[in-house]
C-alpha cells in the first residue's frame, strides 16, 4: 500500500508540474506586438510580415526567423525582435528610403538608399522618380536586399555623404544626377542644367550650403546652364554656359549666413 501511495503521489506531483508549466505558457504567450520606427508601412503588413502569431509562447518564439522573415523585404532594415514579459513582443526597425537610382546592365534601373542597398531592379526607368541618378560607380555584382558591389568603397561613402547632406539641407529637389566616377572631383547636374563641381568629400555641408544660396540667385536671375564651382568651400564661382550672361561670383555672406562664416541652408 506504501508503494500504490507513493505512486499516486508522484503522479499528483506529475499532473500539478505539468499544470503550471501549461499554465506558464498560456500566461507568458503574445498578447501585444509593439513596432517602433515604422514610416509608410502598415502596422499590419509588418506584423504578418514578421509571422509572429497571437497567443504564441514567449518561451518558444523564434525571435531570430521573425527578424530573417523581415529582412526579405529589402526596405526595412531590422535591428531587433525581443520579447517582453510577461506577454509582449517589440520589433524595432528603420525603413530605408529610395534616394538614387542607376542605370546598370542590359538597362536594367537600380533603386537604392544612400547607403547603396538594392531596394529593387527593373528592366525600364519609371516616370515618376523624383530622386537622383548616380552615375560613375564601378558596379559590380546586384541584388536585391544587398549593398550593391563596387570596385572601390569610397564611391558608396563619397555617394552617401552626398545624399545624406542634401537631404539635410533640403536640397535634393535641385538635383537629377550625381556623378562620383572622380573622388577628387565630385559633380552633380541641377534640374536647370547647372554643373556644379564639388571637389572631394570634405566639407560637404559647407559646399553645398553655397550651391544653395547660388542656385537661389541665379534662379532669381533666370539663368540656366553653365558651371558652379564650389570645391574650395569657400566661395560659389558661377560660369555661365557660352554666349549667354557674365560670370557670377558669390563670395560674401548673405543674410542668412551661418556662424562658421558658410550660408545656411534652406
Amino acid at each position: 500500500m506504501r508503494r500504490r501511495g507513493g505512486f499516486f503521489r508522484f503522479i499528483l506531483v506529475v499532473l500539478l508540474l505539468s499544470g503550471g508549466v501549461f499554465a506558464a505558457f498560456k500566461i507568458f504567450s503574445v498578447n501585444a506586438v509593439h513596432i517602433y520606427g515604422l514610416e509608410n508601412k502598415t502596422y499590419d503588413a509588418v506584423r504578418a510580415a514578421s509571422g509572429i502569431q497571437a497567443g504564441e509562447s514567449l518561451f518558444t518564439l523564434d525571435t531570430q526567423a521573425a527578424e530573417d522573415r523581415l529582412r526579405q523585404d529589402p526596405y526595412l532594415d531590422v535591428q531587433e525582435v525581443r520579447v517582453k514579459f510577461p506577454n509582449e513582443v517589440e520589433i524595432l526597425l528603420r525603413e530605408r528610403r529610395m534616394r538614387a537610382f542607376m542605370e546598370y546592365y542590359r538597362g536594367t534601373t537600380v533603386l537604392m538608399d544612400e547607403e547603396g542597398m538594392v531596394l529593387d531592379a527593373l528592366n525600364t526607368v519609371p516616370g515618376d522618380l523624383d530622386v537622383p541618378m548616380v552615375t560613375g560607380l564601378a558596379a559590380g555584382a546586384v541584388e536585391v536586399g544587398k549593398i550593391i558591389e563596387i570596385a572601390d568603397p569610397m564611391q558608396l561613402i563619397a555617394m552617401q555623404t552626398l545624399l545624406d547632406v542634401l537631404d539635410a539641407q533640403n536640397a535634393l529637389g535641385f538635383v537629377v544626377s550625381i556623378n562620383v566616377a572622380n573622388l577628387d572631383s565630385l559633380t552633380l547636374e541641377t534640374h536647370s542644367r547647372i554643373v556644379v563641381q564639388l571637389g572631394d568629400r570634405e566639407n560637404m555641408e559647407t559646399k553645398i550650403q553655397w550651391m544653395t544660396a547660388m542656385l537661389a540667385q541665379l534662379e532669381r536671375e533666370k539663368k540656366t546652364g553653365g558651371v558652379l564651382n564650389v570645391a574650395t568651400a569657400k566661395y560659389a564661382d558661377y560660369q555661365p554656359a557660352a554666349g549667354t550672361t557674365p560670370t557670377d561670383v558669390l563670395d560674401d555672406m548673405p543674410e542668412d549666413a551661418g556662424d562658421d562664416g558658410a550660408p545656411d541652408g534652406e
